[in-house]
C-alpha cells in the first residue's frame, strides 16, 4: 500500500475538488478527527454533532420582584456554520400562588442577552417559553419543560450561552426544586435540567 503525504490538496482548475470514484471507501482511523470549519452539505441534515448539558441539584428561593432568576445555564460553540440548537429543559419550583413563568435567555459570545420562545401580542402581562402550572396545596412542585429549535445567527467559535428561569411577577417567594411546604419529612425534592444539542443542516 502506498502512502501520500502532503499538507494541502486544491484543485487543480476551478474550486471543485472531487475524493475517490462511486463506491469508494474512505476510512477514518481511530483516535483521527475531520475538523469542519466551514458548511457541510450531502451528509444528512439532522444529525447531532454535541450535546451539553447543565444539572441544578440544589434547593434555593427568591423574592426579588419583577426580575429573572437562573436556575441553569450552559454553553454550546457551534461546530459548523449553519446549525441550529435544540433546547430541551425541565424546571421544578413552587410557589403559593402562581405568580411567574419560565424563560430563556441566549447569550452570544458576551453580546448580551436575548429573550427567546416567548409569544407575540403579549400587551402587559406576564409572558415567557413555558407556564409553571397550578399550585395545589404545598407539598406538590411546578414543573415547567420545553422542547424549542433555536436558530441563532453565529459565526463559527462564537459561544452560545443559554439561560434557563424563572421570570417572577408579585410578591410570591419561589422555590427551586422544592415544595414550598418542605418540611424535610414532607414534600418533594428534585432537579432541574437543561440540554442543548447541535443540530447539523
Amino acid at each position: 500500500m502506498s502512502e501520500v503525504k502532503t499538507n494541502k490538496i486544491s484543485p487543480a482548475t476551478g474550486t471543485a475538488f472531487t475524493l475517490g470514484d462511486s463506491g469508494d471507501t474512505f476510512t477514518v482511523p481511530s483516535g483521527a478527527s475531520i475538523v469542519n470549519s466551514g458548511t457541510a452539505t450531502g451528509f444528512g441534515g439532522g444529525k447531532v454533532a454535541q450535546v451539553v448539558m447543565d444539572v441544578n441539584p440544589t434547593t434555593d428561593s427568591f423574592t426579588t420582584e419583577n426580575t429573572f432568576f437562573e436556575v441553569c445555564t450552559l454553553t454550546i460553540t457551534p461546530t459548523a456554520a449553519s446549525s441550529k440548537i435544540l433546547l430541551m429543559g425541565t424546571l421544578n419550583s413552587d410557589c403559593t400562588t402562581v405568580d411567574g413563568v419560565m424563560q430563556m435567555y441566549r447569550d452570544i459570545n458576551s453580546a448580551g442577552n436575548a429573550l427567546i420562545g416567548q409569544p407575540t401580542n403579549v400587551g402587559s402581562v406576564q409572558y415567557g417559553i413555558s407556564g409553571l402550572g397550578a399550585h395545589r396545596n404545598g407539598y406538590e412542585l411546578m414543573t415547567a419543560s420545553i422542547h424549542y429549535l433555536d436558530s441563532p445567527s453565529y459565526t463559527l467559535t462564537d459561544a452560545i450561552v443559554y439561560q434557563m428561569g424563572i421570570h417572577r411577577v408579585g410578591t410570591t417567594t419561589f422555590y427551586i426544586n422544592r415544595s414550598y411546604s418542605n418540611t424535610g419529612s414532607a414534600g418533594e425534592h428534585t432537579t432541574s435540567q437543561l440540554i442543548a444539542m447541535e443540530i447539523l443542516a
